[in-house]
């Protein structure tokens, strides 16, 4: 049998091999993880590698280990892994003063913001360059017919898989995606300059503009827009749309049919199944099993074909069809599709 004394040194060890342990994995109190680590100690321990490659490239790692707080929402490494390769070589080709810019997008300065104080549809200024905006989703993404029981958080679309994990400098907050810049541009005016040369709705951008909706639309502090590509516009009837055009009031009422005021619904957040009333003056959108997402409005369906172009005021989703218009009556489509012919 041990002595006193055996026990005693015993007990000392375990005690100081737990201290070890907490300080390294943290001690767990709920929802919330604390540690006695900073911020990049914490990204290193949670094996946030491809993050951490950024802050090294872009010599930032001081603000990582500063007494400034900040809540930083890092991408884990599945989020980097499964980008297209065109975005992960356009990554790596930033230089050192745009890949510091890219990784501060993704922090808030000055901040410790827990998931619990967080508000659905509320809106957070990054320490990008610009301040550009990062805009906050809760919601209780439905499973079969039971909810899940954990309230989702979405930031710019991307989900926080960990969440609340206390550094001695600010929070760590763990995302599934790739956050991608928002532009601070306007949603009408970023449409006739776009970021992104995959946007094209130039055609839709013109009609805005000659319409009666052009201010509403421009006056929005935060919206969904749907955008008809180019090609998708280039299918409509042009006499069809030159009446449209004739007729004011008609055309501002097509036109609205493609906005969601004071929201900003990101593709990832929307559900499967949901239902739609047709001839809605609100945009319902659904999620098929195959990841596909669908708006209808004014009694016409469009999929969304490039979705997530995030602007100052919202979110841009280009779609296949312009809603609330019938391109063609029965005899038409009929006549104009030769396998119906």
């Amino acid at each position: 049998m041990a002595d006193d004394g055996s026990f005693s040194r015993s007990s000392t060890i375990c005690f100081f091999l737990i201290l070890m342990l907490s300080e390294v994995i943290g001690i767990r109190t709920g929802d919330h993880v604390f540690t006695r680590r900073n911020l990049l100690q914490l990204l290193n321990d949670q094996g946030l590698t491809k993050f951490l490659d950024l802050i090294t490239k872009a010599e930032i790692q001081g603000t990582f280990t500063s007494t400034e707080e900040m809540t930083v929402f890092a991408f884990n490494n599945t989020a980097f892994d499964i980008l297209p390769s065109e975005r992960k070589t356009a990554i790596r080709k930033k230089n050192r003063e745009e890949t510091e810019n890219f990784v501060k997008f993704h922090t808030v300065y000055k901040e410790r913001i827990l998931t619990e104080n967080m508000l659905d549809n509320s809106r957070l200024k990054s320490n990008g360059l610009n301040q550009n905006i990062l805009f906050v989703n809760k919601k209780r993404l439905q499973i079969g017919v039971d909810y899940d029981k954990t309230e989702q958080i979405f930031i710019n679309g991307a989900r926080i898989v960990k969440r609340d994990i206390y550094a001695t400098n600010g929070i760590l907050q763990i995302i599934d995606r790739v956050l991608e810049i928002t532009s601070n541009k306007m949603a009408v005016p970023y449409l006739d300059h776009p970021d992104d040369p995959r946007v094209k709705g130039k055609q839709f951008y013109d009609l805005v503009r000659h319409s009666e909706a052009r201010d509403e639309l421009k006056n929005e502090a935060q919206l969904t827009l749907f955008v008809p590509t180019d090609k998708a516009m280039e299918r409509i009837n042009k006499e069809k749309l030159d009446q449209q055009r004739q007729n004011p009031q008609a055309l501002k009422e097509i036109i609205l049919k493609h906005r969601i005021s004071n929201q900003v619904i990101f593709t990832s957040t929307v559900e499967f199944g949901t239902q739609w009333t047709p001839n809605s003056n609100i945009p319902i959108l659904n999620k098929n099993t195959y990841e596909q997402v669908f708006v209808t409005s004014g009694d016409t369906t469009a999929q969304i074909v490039l979705g997530n172009v995030t602007v100052g005021n919202g979110v841009i989703h280009m779609i296949d069809n312009l809603l609330g218009f019938t391109y063609n009556n029965v005899m038409e489509q009929i006549i104009g599709d030769p396998q119906l012919s």
